[in-house]
């Protein structure tokens, strides 16, 4: 006589052989675990608990399983070795750890069981705290290295005196300008140069002479001294020029002014160069 048996009934009856042979095996691990004499209980993950996966479904192309699931075949017998097969997606499987026959899957780069700390360098190494190499540094907590320190120490040793910050370059037409300035009020007198009385070409060459510049001594040899520059861009010290020749001479003050030795009866003085002046501007020279 035949019968057949439901799916169903397949699958209640692998279930209670499943959960009836891990009944003395988990009572065993869960007193061990409690009373510490097991770190854990490997033995549970080798066995199958709850209905059994399926396999997948076989490909139309001729039974590559899906990508992704996962099979878990139970032995016929209770009791016996459960096997579970990762299915990859390349189609290869891997066994579960601990599995009969299945080879350890390979561990992930840098991956070291031993409790020596792994090499310095190596991936997926941390360096132990006694491995860690402390470079002693003579320098303040805090220290900011400026753009300039590159190439150059910019702390001496203690003790040192420190490099002196290099001078700017002297401006002696500025210089020129205030020793010609110490001279306002001082009269005008024809053919003079100082330092009692000036005319106009004697009160520049005076000045000039202080910050030990020779220059020439009538408005005409000064006309060619140093070089030409526009009236936009005078500095202080400058020579400005008047009239045809140019036969009057004084010196840029800053501001659209400048001092000057003006003419007879008249004595040195700081006046502005526009209106009366504009319209006899001849241009201007730069000593220095």
């Amino acid at each position: 006589m035949s019968f057949r048996v439901s799916s169903e009934q397949c699958r209640a009856r692998i279930r209670s052989v499943s959960i009836t042979s891990l009944a003395p095996t988990l009572s065993v691990a869960v007193v061990a675990v409690l009373f510490g004499l097991l770190p854990a209980a490997p033995a549970l993950a080798d066995r199958h608990i709850g209905p059994p996966v399926h396999a997948p479904e076989e490909a139309p192309t001729g039974g590559t399983p899906v990508t992704g699931q996962v099979e878990r075949p139970v032995s016929a017998e209770a009791g016996g070795p459960a096997h579970s097969t990762v299915v990859e997606p390349d189609g290869g499987a891997l066994s579960h750890p601990g599995q009969t026959g299945a080879e350890p899957p390979e561990r992930p780069l840098g991956f070291t069981e031993s409790t020596e700390p792994a090499p310095v360098g190596e991936v997926g190494a941390v360096p132990a705290p006694d491995q860690v190499a402390l470079v002693p540094v003579d320098r303040p907590v805090g220290t900011v290295f400026p753009d300039s320190a590159f190439g150059s120490d910019p702390f001496p040793p203690p003790g040192a005196e420190p490099e002196p910050e290099p001078e700017p370059e002297p401006d002696l037409g500025a210089q020129a300008l205030e020793h010609a300035k110490s001279k306002i009020g001082t009269p005008y007198r024809y053919g003079a140069t100082g330092p009692d009385s000036f005319d106009c070409s004697g009160l520049v060459q005076w000045a000039y002479q202080q910050v030990g510049i020779e220059i020439g001594r009538t408005t005409y040899d000064q006309y060619e001294e140093g070089t030409a520059v526009s009236r936009t861009d005078l500095r202080p010290g400058d020579l400005v020029f008047f009239y045809s020749g140019p036969s009057h001479v004084g010196m840029y003050a800053g501001d659209g002014e400048m001092i000057h030795a003006p003419s007879s009866g008249k004595d040195v003085q700081i006046v502005s160069m526009s209106g009366y002046f504009d319209d006899h501007y001849q241009g201007a020279r730069r000593v220095v």
